[in-house]
């Protein structure tokens, strides 16, 4: 009964709505033909911007108000536009197999400004629409944009206002323009007319089926986003131009298809998007586009993301502000948060702490993310409802803070949360009075990827004594044959009763020689003394030779192409006992006090606890790789709990 139900609905509601639609057109026609403007406020300042190319654009409104029967063409045609502001193209000035060439052989050779010379690419053109777009070009693609949506069998589920985004627009990117409808009709015209023999195939199955036809590309780096013949052209885009290319040939053909993007990853330095086409439900299923069908993992579905953005052709909000208050990636405001679409994200209502600074937008406070650089990174962005601000579509396991901004400057607006799992939030406190104790053995047993890189360098190292000086009489006294401890002195005892003057230490073959302290005892078990011998010079303060002997953890000897390290006693002595430690992190502690990350001091073998804040957001960073990694956040959590 409730299909039967379902099936009259259907069979009257697009009746319903085109004849909705064409009263609203015969208002709008009418008052052209009695001589009132028909322009809407935006359409009037796209002309206005036009200049000289005006008149292309007002023969496209004029072609489609002359017939009754176009009132909708008519619509479709001031969508188009009215969001025509801030579209554009860039290209070369060359053919579209050299542009294809250069993106695909580029990357292989070491002068990228060579290899665009000699295809003769020349300087970057760049064109707005408004000044440069025909009207001929405009008709044609409304035409043709409405020519599937009339014959598809699924079309008649989607209403107007889904095709004006899904199925209508011209462009899809800043790519240069061509006839890429007919070209993409005239490529899949096989599979196209075989649509029309199944009268209830739906957009998704359609969707997955040209999908799988579509060519394949390797991801590769950044390049200037290619038209249709472009990028069939190649084998080698970004996620951007993979994306495109389903778009381009889903659009042609009438299937509702979107580009959905995630700005950047927390985990990763880098954003990644992907393709969604809507079904009869009004439901989008994402996909990537020229891999996998609806439905199918993806990237874009497996791995965490803060926040799920779809592309649009309406501008979604005018600017209001000053550019200074605005970040970047809301400076192009067509695109609209789709995030409550997706699996794993949750809506937080976050308390806020303090009014916006002067130069900050009083209209909204953003959502920034926690990267791998432990840097805060603008991820989204509400309007505040009085003292708090509700983020909807949040992902999980990450770490946010609510931020004013201002020419760059991000000014916490609240304390930092995560959201544990969906619907349960964690905020952070500032300013705690009661402590807990961080302990290196707790951080060790957390980081073990890092702890042991370290005591692999010593794995299969040996330990050698000898008495001529080029060790022609080395006798084995060690082997490293197990996992070094990272926490205490390895501890060697020996039975060999003979005297030597030199030993040294030689690390795994193709490995660094990489170590904290050696120490050589005697019989007697005093440390015996000597002259650090082996490879001294190099980068400061690691390659130190008497970092491996100065009795202190903290410090240690690391270089790659030392053969090995040594002491030189001055005669003979009978060795006991070698004690050696292999290379451990010390790490810088700090906590976030609400406006930036205070030191509260190091961690190491030699001061192995800490009193941390409680409750607070914590910062661990290896001190000995500060130039290269951002650290590690992390809380306490019933013990010590690392996040990233």
């Amino acid at each position: 009964m409730l299909n039967n139900n379902s099936k009259l609905l259907n069979k009257f509601i697009l009746p319903i709505i085109i004849i909705f639609a064409v009263f609203n057109a015969w208002i709008w026609f009418s008052r052209y033909q009695a001589g009132h403007s028909p322009y809407t406020p935006e359409i009037n300042n796209v002309l206005q911007q036009a200049g000289d190319n005006r008149s292309e654009l007002e023969k496209v409104l004029k072609h489609y108000s002359r017939r009754p029967a176009d009132s909708l063409k008519l619509r479709a045609a001031e969508f188009l536009i009215e969001n025509m502001q801030g579209k554009h193209s860039k290209y070369y000035d060359a053919p579209v197999e050299s542009v294809a060439a250069v993106l695909l052989r580029w990357t292989s050779s070491s002068d990228r400004r060579m290899v665009m010379d000699t295809y003769g690419l020349g300087e970057l053109i760049v064109r707005e629409d408004v000044k440069y777009i025909t009207g001929d070009y405009l008709i044609n693609n409304i035409d043709l944009a409405f020519k599937v949506w009339e014959e598809q069998p699924w079309c008649k589920h989607i209403p107007f206002d889904v095709f004006c985004e899904d199925i209508l627009p011209y462009r899809v990117n800043t790519e240069p323009l061509e006839n890429w409808r007919a070209k993409a009709l005239a490529g899949f015209a096989g599979i196209n007319n075989s649509f029309k023999e199944q009268p209830d195939i739906s957009a998704v199955e359609a969707c997955g089926r040209v999908n799988r036809l579509l060519p394949g590309f390797r991801m590769d780096r950044d390049f200037i986003p290619m038209n249709y013949s472009g990028l069939m052209a190649t084998t080698r885009s970004t996620c951007e131009g993979i994306s495109a290319t389903a778009i381009f040939a889903m659009r042609a053909l009438g299937i509702p298809v979107a580009r959905d993007y995630t700005p950047m990853y927390p985990y990763i330095d880098s954003g990644h998007s992907w393709n969604a086409v809507r079904d009869s439900s009004g439901k989008y299923i994402s996909f990537m586009g020229t891999e996998t069908v609806p439905g199918e993992p993806h990237q874009g579905t497996t791995f965490i993301q803060a926040k799920v953005f779809r592309k649009t052709f309406k501008m979604q909000d005018s600017i209001r502000e000053d550019i200074s208050a605005i970040p970047p990636m809301y400076q192009d405001n067509c695109f609209k948060d789709v995030s409550p679409e997706y699996r794993g994200f949750g809506d937080i209502r976050v308390p806020l702490n303090s009014p916006p600074p002067d130069g900050a937008s009083k209209e909204y406070v953003y959502l920034a993310m926690l990267n791998s650089d432990v840097e805060w990174k603008i991820t989204g962005r509400e309007k505040p409802d009085g003292t708090t601000v509700l983020f909807p579509g949040v992902g999980i396991h990450i770490i946010y803070l609510p931020v004013y901004y201002n020419s760059g400057i991000l000014t916490p607006a609240g304390n930092p949360f995560r959201l544990d799992t969906v619907g349960i939030p964690r905020f952070f406190e500032t300013g705690s009075t009661q402590y807990d104790t961080l302990l290196l053995s707790g951080i060790k047993m957390h980081n073990k990827i890092a702890v042991n890189t370290w005591a692999e360098r010593m794995l299969h190292g040996v330990f050698e004594a000898a008495n001529e000086s080029d060790f022609s009489d080395a006798v084995r006294l060690h082997a490293v044959n197990t996992l070094p401890d990272g926490l205490n002195y390895n501890r060697v005892k020996l039975n060999n009763t003979k005297k030597f003057r030199y030993i040294r230490y030689l690390p795994p073959p193709k490995s660094y020689c990489n170590v904290s302290e050696i120490g050589i005892y005697g019989t007697d078990r005093k440390k015996l003394s000597g002259i650090p011998t082996g490879i001294r010079n190099g980068k400061p303060g690691v390659t130190n030779i008497n970092n491996a002997f100065d009795g202190d953890l903290a410090t240690f000897y690391d270089r790659k192409d030392a053969p090995w390290i040594g002491l030189d006693f001055g005669e003979p002595k009978q060795i006991g006992e070698i004690r050696y430690f292999p290379r451990n992190d010390h790490f810088d502690v700090s906590c976030w006090n609400g406006t930036e990350w205070q030191s509260l001091g190091k961690l190491n073998v030699n001061s192995q606890k800490l009193k941390v804040p409680r409750g607070t957001l914590l910062r661990l960073r290896d001190a000995t790789q500060a130039e290269r990694q951002g650290g590690r956040v992390f809380f306490f959590h019933n013990g010590f709990h690392q996040i990233n």
